[in-house]
């Protein structure tokens, strides 16, 4: 078969009008498959999309895991015990373990994304609530939901190990303030946490407490901003932890800080305004911790003038930090008070040693106390001695008060000035304003009316009276005389207990006198109503120079009792 046989001719002729013409077909299907599965594959994607995304998300959230060594495990749980930095979560405890030191506990902590940056060198770990306080009532919640960790993050590329804190930072390092140093010799109720205030107002913490060698305290604290402004290089501070009982104008007053400063332990402090007050203390600065407001507030300045004062050590027993007044105003304190014995006398003495602060006595006018106060203070001293100025014992509260020293005019004092010495010696008095003054009159007084010659008065009264009743036999008289016979055995025994029953004396006295009078109206009436003496077997001229004597008696006797009545101060000095 040639090539020619198999092809079509390119124009087959026509076959005329009675051929037929057939119509093409449709062409042939084709099977083409889809790129797209079909929608019932569209859940499963998405829901794989989903998980994706959440995973992605769970792990961009993820932070580091970190080691962080504690002394001990402070009731910290793995899975459950929180990281948490300004109330927020940050961290969870994965695991604990512990070191093969058996003193030492690892936790496996991990931190959210967030803390990504801010886990340099220097971040703090410490266990919070571990130790539950009645002071810190916030503390308390630790007991049911347990301890969490705290944080305090620095900027940084993390590391691999973090050694935890012992204790909970008193203050943050971020919080602006100053850094104070008291010195104590005793902490009292102050303690690490203790709140520090001015007046009602807390503004700081005590940081921490440490012993000297010297067997002091040292107490740092920290004042946050902008209260450490108040502190001034003559600012006081004292201990305010505990109630505190003082005396007022108006009665006892009891002072305490809060029962937070009760139960933990508080320190107050407070600027005097003048020339004390001083420029702002500087970060560091240093100060002595009070014990009490009182010691603080009469605490000696650098303007004190001192003084010494010498009193009898039978009625000692002042303390440093007790007052001094001055016409009933405090204006200075005991520094120190010490018993001496003198060898050649054989006396034993209390020397004491006062500070009078001049910033208490106003002076008038346009003058002021110098840099030096000594010299005018001096001559100020010098001149209220010659007016009768005296040291003495006194209490503030009679019987139970404890001691101090009054500076008080003595009327009656002898010539006396300023005693020179390093430093110059205030002239004393016995007495005082205490209870130790009114003991020292009282004795003075049962004194002087025991040295009175009672014994030979009521002998003599018991005399006359007994020639009396010689003399009479009258009922009348009879009665009378009894009566004073009683009254003078009265008064003897009175007098042998004089210096207890002095007031009872003086009515004593005063009835014997009456009764006296009495007596001698009753034997003029039975004379006036008889004819005679002679009857009643009485000679008259005996009964008229006993009725005489009598009357005398009586006179004196009330003139006695008179005098103890309107002059008590006769018998304290004797009646020449």
């Amino acid at each position: 078969m040639t090539p020619d046989e198999g092809a079509q001719p390119e124009h087959e002729p026509d076959a005329g009008p009675t051929s037929s013409r057939v119509e093409p077909g449709p062409p042939p299907a084709k099977e083409q498959r889809s790129r797209w599965p079909g929608w019932i594959w569209a859940i499963p994607i998405a829901a794989l999309a989903i998980v994706a995304w959440l995973g992605f998300k769970e792990f961009a959230a993820t932070g580091p895991l970190l080691k962080v060594t504690f002394d001990d495990a402070g009731g910290m749980q793995a899975g459950s015990t929180q990281v948490q930095y300004q109330g927020m979560k940050v961290g969870e405890v994965e695991s604990l373990h512990l070191q093969k030191d058996l003193k030492h506990v690892d936790a496996s902590i991990r931190m959210n994304g967030d803390m990504q940056g801010h886990l340099g060198k220097g971040t703090e770990f410490w266990i919070e609530g571990a130790q539950p306080s009645l002071a810190n009532l916030a503390s308390l919640k630790s007991i049911i939901s347990g301890p969490t960790i705290g944080i305090l993050p620095q900027p940084g590329p993390r590391q691999d190990r973090y050694q935890a804190l012992a204790q909970p930072p008193v203050v943050p390092q971020m919080v602006p303030g100053r850094h104070f140093v008291l010195h104590a010799d005793t902490l009292g109720t102050v303690s690490r946490g203790s709140s520090v205030y001015f007046g009602d107002l807390e503004v700081g913490s005590v940081e921490s407490t440490t012993l000297q060698p010297d067997r002091s305290f040292d107490v740092a604290i920290f004042i946050k901003a902008p209260y450490e402004k108040l502190v001034h290089t003559g600012t006081r501070f004292w201990n305010a932890g505990a109630a505190e009982l003082s005396m007022q104008g108006n009665g006892p007053k009891l002072q305490l800080q809060s029962p937070a400063a009760l139960l933990q332990g508080a320190v107050d402090f407070e600027t005097p305004k003048g020339p004390l007050e001083g420029p702002e203390a500087p970060d560091h600065q240093q100060f002595k911790l009070y014990g009490s407001k009182d010691a603080a507030q009469y605490a000696p300045g650098p303007q004190a003038v001192s003084y010494r004062v010498v009193f009898d050590a039978s009625g000692g027993g002042l303390d440093a930090g007790a007052g001094v007044d001055l016409a009933g105003k405090r204006v200075g304190t005991v520094q120190d008070s010490t018993l001496e014995y003198d060898s050649r006398s054989g006396k034993l003495s209390e020397r004491v040693t006062i500070a009078i602060e001049p910033s208490q006595i106003a002076l008038t006018g346009t003058a002021a106390w110098g840099s030096d106060a000594r010299q005018p203070m001096n001559a100020l001293m010098d001149k209220l001695i010659g007016q009768g100025l005296r040291a003495q014992l006194g209490s503030s509260v009679p019987l139970v008060g404890a001691k101090d020293v009054e500076l008080a005019f003595v009327q009656g004092a002898g010539q006396a000035t300023l005693i020179p010495g390093d430093p110059p010696e205030i002239p004393t008095q016995s007495g005082g304003g205490g209870i130790q003054g009114v003991m020292t009159a009282v004795n003075s007084i049962a004194g002087k009316i025991q040295s009175l010659p009672l014994d030979q008065i009521g002998e003599n009264i018991r005399t006359i009276t007994a020639r009396i009743a010689e003399l009479s036999k009258s009922p009348q008289i009879t009665e009378t005389l009894d009566n004073l016979d009683r009254s003078v055995a009265n008064v003897e025994s009175l007098t042998a207990t004089a210096d207890k029953q002095v007031p009872q004396i003086i009515t004593e006295l005063r009835h014997v006198a009456s009764q006296a009078e009495q007596t001698i109206a009753a034997a003029r009436g039975v004379l006036s109503n008889q004819s005679g003496v002679t009857a009643t077997g009485v000679d008259t001229a005996g009964l008229a120079q006993t009725l005489y004597e009598l009357s005398q008696a009586a006179r004196a006797v009330r003139q006695l009792a008179d005098m103890l009545e309107r002059n008590p101060a006769a018998l304290i000095r004797g009646k020449g």
